[in-house]
């Protein structure tokens, strides 16, 4: 089953084969052209350091780690989570399935209702208290509420992305951001599986672990002040 995500990157491959393979352009004299440089604003990419420096994107990078770490650490464990309250390994499975789907719906929603919600805090203030939903939901009843439960999750967890291009003025931005988001967001976001598993044998139960799960949020949600401001990375304050 592994094997199936193989398909999606030799589809992406076969499709950038013709332009690897082309020859390159050159000038009538043989020489080869260079790219035309562009003046202005997005005519070079922001060096690493002034990024670090900028609070919008530390807020950006910070939240994308923990709702990443909310995200694979229920990923891991859910059917885990369900079979220990009853439910059976197949249902267990199905419902692991089924939370991606309104998390698809939510993030193609997500930049549309980014751009039109005001204040701009809104949008991942509604993607909090979703997910708020969901993880109250499995602590008091998990199995019975299991449907209702994982909407509210997968809706939260997809209305809360896109913030790394929203953020960014043009795309040499947006490639150093993402760089910086994603490189240091799933170095926070692994610490998610492990550390729920670790809760779970300390404690016997879930509980704690879903609670912590509920502290994170809360951090998460104070990173989204600075992740929802409407001005892009390194503008004049």
């Amino acid at each position: 089953m592994l094997a199936l995500w193989a398909i999606p990157s030799l589809v992406a491959a076969l499709a950038w084969l013709p332009e690897l393979l082309a020859p390159d352009r050159r000038s009538r004299n043989g020489r080869r052209q260079e790219p035309v440089k562009r003046e202005g604003a997005d005519a070079a990419a922001p060096a690493p350091r002034a990024l670090w420096r900028d609070r919008t994107a530390r807020a950006v990078t910070l939240f994308m780690g923990l709702q990443s770490l909310g995200y694979y650490a229920i990923l891991s464990w859910l059917p885990t989570l369900l079979q220990d309250h009853g439910m059976s390994d197949s249902q267990a499975g199905w419902m692991l399935s089924f939370s991606s789907f309104p998390g698809m719906a939510a993030s193609f929603a997500a930049p549309w209702l980014q751009q039109r919600l005001r204040p701009a805090f809104v949008a991942p203030l509604a993607a909090s208290l979703l997910c708020a939903t969901g993880f109250v939901g499995l602590l008091t009843s998990p199995v019975s509420g299991a449907y209702l439960w994982l909407t509210a999750l997968g809706l939260g967890q997809g209305l809360a992305i896109g913030y790394i291009v929203a953020r960014s003025p043009d795309a040499h931005h947006t490639g150093r951001l993402s760089t910086m988001a994603q490189g240091i967001g799933y170095l926070i976001a692994c610490l998610g599986p492990l550390g729920l598993g670790l809760l779970h044998s300390a404690s016997g139960g879930w509980s704690l672990p879903v609670a912590a799960l509920l502290a994170v949020l809360v951090a998460q949600t104070a990173a989204a002040f600075g992740a929802s401001r409407d001005r892009h990375v390194l503008a004049p304050s």
